[in-house]
């Protein structure tokens, strides 16, 4: 299903509703305007297939909002249902998820939520905040969603390359993929002089699949060549190992990839 140019949808738990009702007070010039349509399942009414609503929601959405706290990340619900069909839209149709840390919580048992760039810092949740301070959150929120729904061609809109249905994906093909970023992950680490965050390496290297570089990452950190940094968010960086092996592979290699692993 293509992407729905002004459909956010809000991921909440129950017990934060009043962030959510906050939330909505911020994006309602938007909506008025016709930029963006807000989806939450406060619009489900009585007799609705309420599972079914949920999912067509994400389905259509360009855009989810999350607002995180510990009952967020405890929820059954949201963590079966809601979140991974949210992360599997925005890795096959783009979709941008947008965090917002709103009450105390230890968003790195969650590695995959804490690599998305959130709107507040992880340490300076939206209830440890004065009322100014929140607001100016809610402002960012607001701008933030504005932006992605600014123009027909706005990345929101424009769902990554698809291949034919009838093309299949061999193995060689998924393999020699990962090997393709792992190899542009190290090289971008290794050419720069400060850490980064997965959000900053996607778009640094133009990736289309969030899946794909994180599980990239995660291979390279299991194997000791780049390193976790946790502060605000993860960040990565080469380590000597690493290093020690792109030039390794350079050395091993022809063409192409050798001018790509020498050229940090």
């Amino acid at each position: 299903m293509p992407l729905s140019r002004r459909t956010v949808f809000v991921s909440y738990c129950h017990c934060n509703k009043r962030w959510l009702q906050r939330l909505r007070v911020h994006l309602t010039p938007l909506e008025r305007q016709g930029v963006l349509d807000i989806w939450d399942d406060t619009r489900i009414h009585t007799g609705d297939r309420w599972h079914d609503e949920i999912d067509q929601a994400i389905e259509r959405a360009a855009a989810s909002i999350l607002l995180i706290s510990a009952d967020f990340l405890a929820s059954d619900f949201i963590n079966v249902h809601e979140l991974p069909k949210l992360l599997r839209r925005a890795e096959r149709a783009g979709a941008r998820i947008l965090p917002i840390i709103v009450e105390p919580c230890e968003l790195s048992v969650h590695p995959v939520l804490s690599s998305f760039q959130a709107l507040n810092s992880p340490r300076q949740p939206l209830a440890t905040m004065s009322r100014a301070e929140a607001e100016q959150i809610w402002v960012r929120a607001a701008t933030t969603v504005g932006k992605l729904f600014e123009s027909p061609m706005s990345r929101a809109e424009t769902p990554p390359a698809k291949r034919k249905a009838s093309e299949p994906v061999s193995e060689l093909f998924e393999e020699l993929q990962a090997a393709s970023v792992a190899c542009a992950v190290l090289w971008l680490l290794s050419s720069s002089a400060q850490e980064l965050s997965l959000s900053e390496l996607e778009k640094r290297l133009d990736l289309r699949s969030r899946k794909t570089a994180f599980e990239a990452l995660e291979r390279l950190a299991a194997e000791q060549w780049v390193e976790k940094v946790r502060r605000d968010q993860v960040r990565y960086r080469i380590t000597d190992e690493g290093v020690r092996q792109l030039r390794r592979l350079a050395a091993a290699s022809d063409g192409p990839v050798r001018r790509l692993a020498t050229s940090g």
